[in-house]
C-alpha cells in the first residue's frame, strides 16, 4: 500500500490501538495474497479454543501477545547461558536416542532401521547420562535439554518440554542454594524486568504441607491453614467429633472479607473443589457483628462453637466480615483439599497481585511414604535415588544375618550395594531426604547418593518384606536391571553430587502470568498431541517405512 498518514477524526479515534490515532488514505493498493475466511480473529484478547488455535498457531503468532512470549522464552535462554557460563560451567549435549530408562512416565519409542525389532527411547530428562560425564571426571556441566514423557498434558506441562539442567560434585546444599538463587535473580532480571528478593526463605516439606496443603505453594498471598482440631472435643459438632475420634483433623481457612462475597452457590463450587481430593464436604461460619456489636459467629454449625467464640476468633486470627472454612479428615485427605479451596479462592478474589513474585524454598521431604489403604499397604520411597538426611541415616535398616535366602515369586526384593543399605526403615516418620523443590517456576533438585550406595530396588512392605541380599550377588545381568545400564560404570568410580533442574517454559510462562505451559508452544499442536502425529503421519506411516528401509 502507498498512501498519506494522516489523523482520524477525533469521533474515530481508538485509544485501545497503537495505530489508533492515525489512518492511511490509500493511493496505490497491490493484492499479494488472498485467503478465506480465518477460523478465528487476529487479535490479542481473542476468546477462540485453546485447541483451534494451538493447531493454527502460525496465525495465532501473529499477535503481539503471543510473540512476546517466544520472546522471553529467547531472553531466559539467553540469561541462563550467560550466568552458568560465568560461574564456569560449561554446556554439554546428551543423546536423544537413548536406552529405555526408569522415569516417571512412559518413554516415546524410536524404531531402528539398522536393528530391525529394537526401539530407541526419547530422554524424559539428560540427567542420567550426565551421570556417567559426571564419572569421567566433569565436575560441572548444564544443559539446556528438550524432554519427551508420554503423559496426559497439564497446565503446567507438555509432552514435550525444554528443561534447564545443572550438576556439579562435591558441594554443599548451601552452593546449588546460592548458584539457584543467583540464576533465578538474573532471568526474571534480564527477561520480565522483575528483581527477585534473594536469598529465598527455606519452608520445610511437612510446614507447607500443614499450613498451604501443597509441596509448591503459591505465596503470593497468606491465608496459611490452621488447625481447629483443639476446638472440637466437647462442642457436640458429631461430625468433627468422629473424624478426631478415627485418628483425623480438622483444619480452617479463614478467607479474609469474604463472608459477603461467598454465597451459598460459591461455597458449594468451592466444597466441589475440596471433594475433588477426598473431602466429603466444607463447613464453613462466617464472622458477624452480634447485637451487642462483638464479634459473632454466624450459619448452621455456629451453635456448637459459639461459647468459644472468642477464643476461636483469638486462634484463627478472624475478624468480622470473615469467612471461615473446614475440613474434616485424615491429615493428607484435609490439607490437600482445603489447599485446592485456598488456591481458588485465592484466585477469585485477586489476592496474588498479578505481575508479583515470591520464591521459597521447600526441603527436608520424606524419604518414605506409608500408603494407609489395603490395596496399597506398605512404604513408597518417592526418591530412592536420593542422598538421606542427618536424620535418616541414624535410622537405616541394618542387615540381619542369613541374608540372601532365595525370595518369593511376586515378592520385591531390598537392594543393597557392598552390604549397605541406604534405606532408613520403610515406616519411621521421621526419615527425610536431600530432595528440595522451588515453586513458582517449576525447578526441583537434589543431592543424589555416591554411585556406590545406588539402591537397585525399592524395599517392598515390611511386614512383608524379605531379607535384604547384596546387589553385587544378585544372578541377573546387569543390563536386566532397571538401572543396569549404568551398573558397570559406577563400578569404576563416581563421586557424590548435587543437581538442579528447571522447566524453562514453565518459568517463562509464570514469568508472563501464563497458568497454562502450552501458551509458550511456537509449532501447531492440540494438547493430546493428535495434531502432531496427523501432521507427521506421512512420515511415519508403516508402508512408507518399509519403502525406504
Amino acid at each position: 500500500m502507498t498512501g498519506t498518514v494522516r489523523a482520524r477524526p477525533e469521533s474515530m479515534r481508538n485509544p485501545k490501538m497503537a495505530t489508533g490515532e492515525i489512518e492511511v488514505v490509500a493511493q496505490v493498493l497491490q493484492v499479494l495474497s488472498t485467503a478465506p475466511a480465518l477460523p478465528f480473529p487476529i487479535e490479542d484478547d481473542n476468546k477462540a479454543n485453546e485447541n483451534i488455535r494451538l493447531q493454527y498457531r502460525y496465525l495465532d503468532l501473529r499477535t503481539a501477545a503471543l510473540r512476546d512470549r517466544l520472546l522471553v522464552r529467547d531472553k531466559v535462554t539467553w540469561a541462563t547461558r550467560q550466568y552458568l557460563h560465568e560461574a564456569g560451567f560449561p554446556e554439554i549435549e546428551t543423546p536423544t536416542l537413548i536406552k529405555s530408562t526408569p522415569e516417571g512416565a512412559r518413554d516415546f519409542l524410536v524404531p531402528s532401521r539398522v536393528n530391525q525389532g529394537k526401539f530407541y527411547a526419547l530422554p524424559q530428562s539428560p540427567q542420567l547420562y550426565k551421570q556417567l560425564l559426571m564419572v569421567g571426571g566433569l565436575d560441572k556441566y548444564f544443559q539446556i535439554a528438550r524432554c519427551y514423557r508420554d503423559e496426559d498434558a497439564r497446565g503446567d506441562r507438555q509432552p514435550e518440554f525444554t528443561q534447564i539442567d545443572i550438576e556439579m560434585s562435591f558441594v554443599t546444599a548451601e552452593d546449588v542454594y546460592k548458584l539457584v538463587e543467583g540464576l533465578m535473580k538474573r532471568i526474571f532480571r534480564d527477561a520480565v524486568g522483575y528483581d527477585l528478593v534473594t536469598p529465598f526463605p527455606r519452608i520445610p516439606y511437612d510446614e507447607a504441607m500443614d499450613l498451604y496443603g501443597s509441596d509448591k505453594p503459591d505465596l503470593r498471598f497468606g491465608m496459611p491453614m490452621k488447625d481447629f482440631s483443639v476446638f472440637v472435643p466437647g462442642s457436640g459438632f458429631t461430625a468433627f467429633e468422629s473424624v478426631l475420634e478415627a485418628g483425623g483433623v480438622v483444619k480452617a481457612l479463614v478467607v479474609k472479607g469474604a463472608a459477603e462475597y461467598a454465597s451459598r452457590k460459591k461455597i458449594g463450587e468451592w466444597e466441589e473443589a475440596a471433594k475433588v481430593y477426598g473431602a466429603k464436604g466444607l463447613a464453613y461460619l462466617k464472622v458477624i457483628a452480634g447485637p451487642d456489636g462483638k464479634p459473632a459467629l454466624d450459619t448452621g454449625v455456629a451453635k456448637f462453637f459459639a461459647p468459644m467464640t472468642e477464643g476461636i476468633l483469638r486462634e484463627l486470627d478472624a475478624t468480622v466480615g470473615d469467612l471461615v472454612l473446614f475440613v474434616a479428615d485424615q491429615p493428607k485427605v484435609a490439607n490437600a483439599s482445603l489447599g485446592a479451596v485456598r488456591l481458588k479462592a485465592g484466585r477469585e478474589l485477586g489476592l496474588a497481585k498479578p505481575g508479583t513474585y515470591v520464591f521459597a524454598w521447600v526441603v527436608d521431604f520424606p524419604h518414605v511414604r506409608v500408603q494407609r489403604r489395603r490395596e496399597e499397604v506398605g512404604a513408597r520411597p518417592p526418591h530412592v535415588h536420593h542422598a538421606p538426611g542427618a536424620l535418616s541415616r541414624h535410622l537405616r535398616h541394618r542387615p540381619r544375618s542369613g541374608e540372601g535366602r532365595p525370595v518369593r515369586p511376586g515378592v520385591q526384593r531390598v537392594g543393597t550395594r557392598l552390604g549397605v543399605h541406604p534405606y532408613p526403615r520403610p515406616r519411621h516418620p521421621a526419615a527425610r531426604v536431600h530432595h528440595r523443590r522451588l515453586p513458582a517456576r517449576g525447578g526441583q533438585g537434589a543431592f543424589r547418593l555416591p554411585p556406590r550406595r545406588l539402591p537397585v530396588r525399592a524395599p517392598a512392605p515390611r511386614r512383608h518384606r524379605p531379607r535384604a541380599r547384596p546387589a553385587c550377588d544378585d544372578p541377573h545381568p546387569a543390563g536386566e536391571h532397571p538401572r543396569g545400564h549404568r551398573l558397570p560404570q559406577e563400578h569404576l568410580g563416581g563421586e557424590p553430587y548435587g543437581r538442579e533442574s528447571d522447566h524453562r517454559r514453565r518459568g517463562s510462562a509464570q514469568g508472563l502470568g501464563d497458568r497454562a505451559a502450552a501458551e509458550e508452544i511456537a509449532g501447531p499442536r492440540i494438547r493430546s498431541m493428535a495434531a502432531s502425529i496427523r501432521a507427521s503421519r506421512a512420515l511415519s506411516n508403516p508402508a512408507g517405512y518399509k519403502k525406504h528401509r
